[in-house]
Protein backbone atom coordinates (compact mmCIF):
# COMPACT_ATOMS: atom_id res chain seq x y z
CA UNK A 1 0.00 0.00 0.00
CA UNK A 2 1.29 3.33 -1.01
CA UNK A 3 -0.58 5.28 1.90
CA UNK A 4 -2.93 4.31 4.91
CA UNK A 5 -4.77 7.10 6.01
CA UNK A 6 -7.38 6.70 9.36
CA UNK A 7 -9.51 9.43 11.56
CA UNK A 8 -6.55 10.87 13.22
CA UNK A 9 -4.67 11.97 10.26
CA UNK A 10 -6.67 14.89 9.18
CA UNK A 11 -9.53 17.31 11.01
CA UNK A 12 -11.55 15.79 8.61
CA UNK A 13 -13.85 12.80 9.06
CA UNK A 14 -15.49 10.40 6.48
CA UNK A 15 -17.68 11.69 4.55
CA UNK A 16 -16.39 15.18 4.39
CA UNK A 17 -14.62 14.78 0.67
CA UNK A 18 -11.54 16.88 1.86
CA UNK A 19 -10.70 13.83 3.61
CA UNK A 20 -10.20 12.23 0.73
CA UNK A 21 -8.55 15.11 -1.04
CA UNK A 22 -5.54 14.69 1.89
CA UNK A 23 -5.40 11.04 1.20
CA UNK A 24 -5.04 11.67 -2.51
CA UNK A 25 -2.29 14.65 -2.53
CA UNK A 26 -0.37 12.88 -0.30
CA UNK A 27 -0.14 9.92 -2.88
CA UNK A 28 -0.13 12.57 -5.88
CA UNK A 29 -3.21 10.77 -7.17
CA UNK A 30 -6.41 11.99 -8.64
CA UNK A 31 -10.00 10.27 -8.81
CA UNK A 32 -9.81 9.20 -11.66
CA UNK A 33 -7.30 6.71 -10.92
CA UNK A 34 -8.12 5.66 -7.11
CA UNK A 35 -10.40 3.63 -5.27
CA UNK A 36 -11.78 3.43 -1.65
CA UNK A 37 -11.85 0.15 -0.24
CA UNK A 38 -14.38 0.03 2.94
CA UNK A 39 -16.46 -1.87 5.13
CA UNK A 40 -19.26 0.45 5.84
CA UNK A 41 -21.75 2.52 4.52
CA UNK A 42 -19.81 5.55 5.82
CA UNK A 43 -16.96 4.57 3.52
CA UNK A 44 -19.00 4.05 0.83
CA UNK A 45 -20.84 7.50 1.55
CA UNK A 46 -17.06 9.15 1.56
CA UNK A 47 -16.18 7.31 -1.60
CA UNK A 48 -19.39 9.27 -3.07
CA UNK A 49 -18.46 12.16 -2.21
CA UNK A 50 -14.71 12.61 -3.02
CA UNK A 51 -15.83 10.85 -6.59
CA UNK A 52 -14.20 7.69 -6.30
CA UNK A 53 -14.76 4.29 -7.11
CA UNK A 54 -15.78 2.08 -4.10
CA UNK A 55 -15.08 -1.45 -3.52
CA UNK A 56 -17.09 -3.05 -0.63
CA UNK A 57 -15.59 -5.80 1.60
CA UNK A 58 -17.58 -7.54 4.16
CA UNK A 59 -14.49 -7.82 6.76
CA UNK A 60 -16.31 -5.08 9.06
CA UNK A 61 -19.17 -3.42 9.79
CA UNK A 62 -21.66 -4.32 7.45
CA UNK A 63 -23.07 -7.42 5.40
CA UNK A 64 -22.83 -7.42 1.72
CA UNK A 65 -26.59 -7.02 1.84
CA UNK A 66 -26.23 -3.57 3.68
CA UNK A 67 -23.61 -2.68 1.55
CA UNK A 68 -25.85 -3.43 -1.49
CA UNK A 69 -28.48 -1.66 -0.10
CA UNK A 70 -26.97 1.61 0.10
CA UNK A 71 -25.54 1.47 -3.51
CA UNK A 72 -22.49 -0.41 -3.37
CA UNK A 73 -21.78 -2.55 -6.31
CA UNK A 74 -18.62 -4.51 -5.87
CA UNK A 75 -18.82 -6.54 -3.14
CA UNK A 76 -16.43 -8.89 -2.36
CA UNK A 77 -15.51 -11.23 1.27
CA UNK A 78 -12.35 -10.36 1.50
CA UNK A 79 -9.35 -7.98 0.81
CA UNK A 80 -7.76 -10.46 -1.22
Amino acid sequence: LDGIFGAGDTPWLKPDPRFADHALAALGAGPEGAALVGDSTYDLAAARAAGLRFLGVTTGTHTEAELRAAGATEVFPTLD
